[in-house]
């Protein structure tokens, strides 16, 4: 990147050289070597400027610097300076990794003081797809938090990615907020936090990001180790925003928890039968049996239930 300023800048140095004695000869000035020039000539020249000056402004969209920063990190710097946002935040997040590798108290801040920016782009909230909310930034560092957490240029470095996803979510990133939330929640890339994975979760989710909403009814199941007692209402508030999407999972947990009630849901066996069916219809492996449990009139409790 260093090199590559160096080659932009010098170009358009050079090419200023003849546009400036061409312009000092319209205005009266002799200047040697222009008065040789032919008019097609001279056109070339003036177009050597145009490439050069191009280029520069490619360079600089490229690295997302002013010209000011170019020309310091291009003649006066060791090449720290050229580096992009992106390449800088990996390489202080293998800093921080290294650090915390030799104390371990030293982990990543629980609140990053950057606020959020940009709003959310809209998508549907049944694309599971990954989402960004339109920051350049943090699209950057959710990417490379992606490589490095999936080994995908042959460095696998999970403890860097999550500092990565931590700094993209702060910025607001549903996908990285999602991705945090799961390394909280399997001890990837450092301890297990519950609670930290249901806050990511809960962050992703309030931006209409469907993936995490499912988790946050697991986390609320009562059957994930470390995580919080059974809450139904928790379970239905996430659920129903999810019940448009029709996923097989989603409809039988709904069918149980309004089949069995209590934990803070009153039971409602007619609704319960409706998600029921509509889990049969979305080949749930498992709702036509817990159809069969409701209509025995049996008196079932939510364990009895198979849940997905």
């Amino acid at each position: 990147m260093r090199y590559q300023g160096v080659m932009w800048l010098a170009a358009t140095l050079v090419a200023l050289a003849p546009v400036f004695a061409i312009i000092l000869e319209a205005f009266g000035i002799k200047v040697p070597f222009v008065k040789e020039l032919r008019g097609r000539t001279k056109l070339v020249v003036a177009s050597m400027f145009l490439v050069g000056f191009i280029g520069l402004l490619y360079f600089q969209a490229q690295t997302g610097k002013t010209l000011d920063e170019i020309a310091a990190c291009t003649l006066f710097s060791n090449g720290a300076a050229c580096k992009s946002d992106a390449e800088k935040a990996v390489n202080d997040a293998a800093d921080a990794v290294a650090l915390t590798a030799v104390d371990p108290t030293v982990l990543p801040p629980a609140v990053n003081a950057r606020a959020e920016q940009s709003a959310p782009v809209s998508r549907d909230l049944c694309d599971a797809s990954a989402r960004s909310n339109g920051n350049w930034e943090a699209n950057q560092m959710y990417e490379e938090a992606r490589v490095l957490s999936l080994g995908i240029n042959g460095r696998r470095d999970e403890g860097a990615a999550r500092l990565l996803y931590k700094s993209a979510a702060d910025l607001g990133h549903p996908s990285a907020q999602f991705n945090l939330g799961n390394m909280f929640h399997e001890g990837r890339g450092g301890p297990v936090d519950a609670d930290q994975a249901i806050y990511w979760w809960s962050r992703a989710a309030s931006q209409g990001f469907g993936p995490p909403m499912e988790n946050l009814m697991g986390a609320y199941s009562g059957t994930w180790k470390g995580f919080p007692p059974r809450d139904f209402a928790q379970m239905v508030r996430w659920g129903r925003e999810l019940d448009r999407c029709n996923q097989p999972r989603v409809l039988n947990n709904l069918g149980i928890i309004y089949a069995s009630g209590g934990y803070g849901v009153e039971p409602d066996n007619a609704l319960g039968r409706q998600y029921f069916n509509r889990a049969i219809a979305a080949q749930s492996p498992r709702a036509e049996g817990n159809l069969r449990l409701l209509e025995s009139r049996a008196a079932a409790t939510a364990d009895d239930y198979r849940w997905e």
